[in-house]
């Protein structure tokens, strides 16, 4: 890479740096990071979001991993959905599910399996981007 402040090559080095939307700091992720001498400046590259969300999908369905706090970053950055559209993925009623997020309801292993099925079934289909 060259910095685009003062022109010199640079090489980006992999460094692990939590992964952080909302509260959700846990998950690790590999990112490259490229820290120019000259100019003091420190660039980093996370990757293609495709990329990232596959690694946070990756530690989800890790066994014992999904909390209820998770359930949330599920639906909007891994799934890219709503409540309403997961419940009815999931045949459950929205306000149920809306209830579990607000921890009003329990959230059961039956639940969170199936959950981690919409996961592994978003990221087993392959994604084609046109340009």
């Amino acid at each position: 890479m060259i910095c685009p402040n003062c022109k010199i090559n640079i090489r980006y080095k992999k460094v692990k740096r939590p992964f952080i939307v909302d509260q959700y700091n846990e998950i690790q992720i590999d990112t490259k990071e490229a820290h120019c001498k000259s100019c003091d400046m420190t660039y980093q590259y996370q990757g293609e979001a495709h990329i990232i969300k596959k690694a946070v999908a990756a530690f989800l369905i890790t066994p014992n991993m999904m909390k209820r706090k998770h359930i949330l970053l599920t639906i909007d950055y891994v799934l890219e959905s709503n409540i309403f559209e997961v419940a009815q993925k999931l045949k459950v009623h929205p306000k149920f599910l809306n209830d579990i997020v607000k921890a009003r309801a329990i959230f059961t292993n039956t639940l969170k399996d199936k959950l981690i099925d919409l996961i592994i079934i978003k990221f087993n289909t392959p994604v084609i981007e046109l340009e």
